[in-house]
């Protein structure tokens, strides 16, 4: 498969997950609360409706205990979403890719999120989606939010998979959406969190909730680029897990990288991400079909 077909299918595979998440149905009551705060100025000038911002960067994926080379897409999307007599509300839709290859097997990753924004009567994400597709097949696990916590499904090429039920958690693949929003309002201490579903797949590891210490700072190093950069850094410690965000401390937050530190078979391995471009859109009037020059990578 060339890298054009790749980067056009990946390009339909965003659009498809943005279909899927609106069509999966959270079985949520809709309880009495303030209405959406609204957005800041700022906010709002950033992200009108239906705004998109694709990220690129430079990936080094840890994967069957050696590093390799490939390339990550994180794409946010303000959109709105609605549940059954909750009307509709302010939403971000948030898609992180990777690809990568180890040996002659090409990996294709995508996790796809769905966050109300600053609404108090639905303050967790309503719905994720990780896909894992490979030569040996595809596996996807899916979250959808329900009262006190959430409804977990897996599926995988050959193997029946039984459903399971976990409670309330603060989702890691939420973190992103609330970098972006107010990173004031991230989650410090001691955090009960579901980590992160896409490397829970990696790392054949059952997602369940589990404690956590995270922290925010100042960015020191000079493996990302920009300036006055924080770091969000998640630790598990009974998962032998951390994963650290960096991004920028000003609005509107860019993401400019991150790493997770992690065991890989045998071996302590970093897997990093490191940004290389950034590029805005309409995803309603845009054709990936046409434009192929906003899928395109910054690099070969």
């Amino acid at each position: 498969m060339s890298r054009n077909l790749l980067l056009l299918t990946l390009a339909i595979v965003v659009v498809a997950a943005f279909s899927l998440l609106k069509t999966m149905t959270p079985k949520v009551t809709v309880p009495i609360a303030p209405p959406p705060a609204p957005p800041s100025p700022a906010f709002a000038a950033y992200w009108p409706l239906h705004k998109t911002e694709l990220s690129y960067y430079r990936l080094n994926q840890a994967q069957d205990g050696a590093i390799h080379k490939g390339q990550a897409t994180l794409a946010f999307t303000s959109d709105t979403t609605s549940l059954e007599k909750s009307g509709s509300f302010p939403a971000f839709l948030t898609n992180l890719s990777r690809t990568f290859r180890v040996g002659r097997n090409d990996y294709s990753l995508l996790t796809s999120v769905s966050t109300p924004i600053n609404n108090p009567s639905f303050p967790r994400s309503l719905q994720v989606v990780s896909t894992e597709q490979s030569w040996t097949g595809q596996r996807v696990i899916q979250l959808i939010r329900q009262d006190g916590g959430y409804q977990i499904s897996t599926d995988s090429t050959g193997a029946i998979n039984k459903g399971y039920t976990v409670d309330d958690a603060v989702l890691e693949d939420e973190i992103w959406s609330q970098i972006r929003v107010d990173p004031a309002k991230l989650p410090v201490g001691k955090v009960t969190l579901l980590s992160g579903s896409l490397t829970a797949q990696l790392r054949r590891r059952r997602l369940m909730p589990m404690l956590a210490q995270t922290s925010l700072t100042d960015y020191e190093g000079v493996l990302y680029p920009g300036e006055y950069l924080q770091a969000y850094t998640i630790r598990y410690p009974t998962n032998d897990r951390t994963l650290t965000i960096v991004f920028e401390r000003l609005f509107p937050h860019r993401i400019m990288g991150w790493e997770e530190i992690y065991q890989s078979r045998d071996n302590l391995l970093t897997t990093r991400a490191v940004l290389q471009k950034t590029v805005q859109t309409d995803f309603q009037q845009s054709d990936p079909s046409v434009d192929s020059t906003l899928y395109r990578a910054p690099f070969k």
